[in-house]
Order: C-alpha cells, then sequence, then structure tokens
C-alpha cells in the first residue's frame, strides 16, 4: 500500500472516529431528554390524578348538597352536567398520560445501553 493510501486511511479513520463521537454525543443527549419527558409524563400523571381526586371528592359532595340547597332545578342540572363533563376530560387526559408513560418505559435503559 502506497504512502498516499495509508495517509487517506489514516484521515479518513480520523475523520469518522470524530464523526462517531459527535453522534455518540448527540444520542446521550437525546437519552437525556428522553428521560426527562418520561419524568414529565409520570409528574403530570401524579398531578392530574391527584387533580382528578380532589374534583371528585368536591363533586360528591355538591351532588349530596344539591337537593338540599333547594333553588333552580335546571341550573343545577347544568351544573351536574358541566361537573361531569370536566371530570371526564380530566380522565381521558390522565388515560392518555398514562398511555405515553407506558409506551417508552424503558427508554432510559435504552438511552444508557446506545451510549
Amino acid at each position: 500500500i502506497s504512502i498516499a493510501t495509508q495517509l487517506a486511511a489514516s484521515a479518513r479513520i480520523a475523520d469518522l472516529e470524530a464523526q462517531l463521537t459527535k453522534v455518540r454525543a448527540q444520542l446521550a443527549k437525546l437519552g437525556n431528554r428522553r428521560m426527562m419527558d418520561i419524568e414529565g409524563f409520570s409528574s403530570e400523571v401524579s398531578s392530574t390524578r391527584a387533580e382528578l381526586q380532589r374534583h371528585e371528592r368536591l363533586w360528591a359532595h355538591l351532588k349530596k348538597a344539591g337537593g338540599k340547597r333547594g333553588g333552580d332545578v335546571q341550573a343545577q342540572a347544568r351544573e351536574l352536567r358541566d361537573g361531569t363533563n370536566f371530570l371526564e376530560r380530566i380522565r381521558s387526559r390522565l388515560e392518555d398520560l398514562e398511555e405515553r408513560v407506558q409506551a417508552a418505559p424503558h427508554a432510559h435503559q435504552l438511552a444508557r445501553d446506545e451510549s
């Protein structure tokens, strides 16, 4: 093999090693972002679950007190319907978040394995 070929091969190897280092760094950053996303989803699931429980307790209390309040029956029915819709939206959001967290349960492990 000629010296020119060896020099060209050495330069190419050095270039590929530099690219590999850069790609590994990018992969590590991506892994960290994935972990932060999962932690964020987990945190949001927990806070949404707590919010749902708080609203459900409040809603149960309001439903009990509803018959004792008297007043406009149609307005009370509207409040019940609005409250029920609100709770359903929270439940739906919670289910969506839980599905997203379960969809990537081992992303943080994959990121470590890839680096």
